[in-house]
């Protein structure tokens, strides 16, 4: 354990500060901390939500029926766009490169700090 713990520091300092910064964010990002709430502060939060999500559809229902038809077509288009970009596309892409395409460049350098490593052993 000792062992590994020391060959696992030395190749963290082989490591380039780039890698070495992915590496401490993808740690942090990854601990699960056990987030303890009241009822009190749940309810505060459930009540802030559902009054937001109210409002907002009382003034979409008193916008829209005053807009012309061409204003409104083009309301429903942009928050169909808007849905699509968000979820299918944004979030997609934002998850792809936070999760898979930064780890894979500190994994390359990872892969050169370990071949140094056992080139330095032999």
């Amino acid at each position: 354990m000792r062992r590994s713990r020391v060959i696992a520091m030395l190749l963290y300092d082989l490591l380039p500060r780039c890698t070495t910064a992915i590496f401490d964010h993808k740690l942090i990002r990854d601990r699960q901390f056990a987030i303890v709430t009241t009822w009190s502060r749940n309810g505060i939060r459930i009540v802030v939500i559902v009054t937001t999500n109210v409002l907002m559809l009382t003034g979409t229902i008193i916008l829209v029926p005053r807009l012309s038809a061409d204003e409104q077509l083009l309301w429903v288009r942009s928050y169909i766009l808007w849905i699509l970009l968000d979820c299918l596309i944004l979030g997609p892409l934002f998850v792809w490169f936070i999760h898979v395409m930064l780890p894979s460049t500190a994994s390359h350098d990872i892969n050169i700090a370990l071949e140094q490593l056992k080139n330095a052993a032999i």
